[in-house]
C-alpha cells in the first residue's frame, strides 16, 4: 500500500494532486485516493514508491486562491 501525509495532498476544482519531484524540480500531479485517516491518505495512483512529494503547495501565489491542504474534507 502507498500512502502520504495529509498535508502533501491540495485539493483543486479537478480533483486532488500533489508535488512530486521530477528532475530539477516539482510537477503537479493529479492523484487518485483511497482510505485515510488524521495523518496518512492512501495513493490509488498518480504515484510511485520511492516519489518524493511536498508538504507545501507550490502552486504560484497569483493562481493560489484560500484553500489550503486538504483538511476539513478528508
Amino acid at each position: 500500500m502507498l500512502v502520504a501525509p495529509r498535508e502533501a495532498i491540495f485539493l483543486r476544482p479537478a480533483g486532488p494532486v500533489a508535488w512530486v519531484r521530477r528532475g530539477g524540480g516539482y510537477v503537479e500531479t493529479p492523484v487518485r485516493l483511497g482510505r485515510r485517516n488524521k495523518t496518512l491518505v492512501e495513493i490509488l495512483s498518480g504515484l510511485a514508491e520511492g516519489d518524493l512529494v511536498s508538504q507545501m503547495d507550490l502552486r504560484p501565489l497569483d493562481e493560489a486562491r484560500p484553500a489550503g491542504p486538504m483538511a476539513a474534507g478528508l
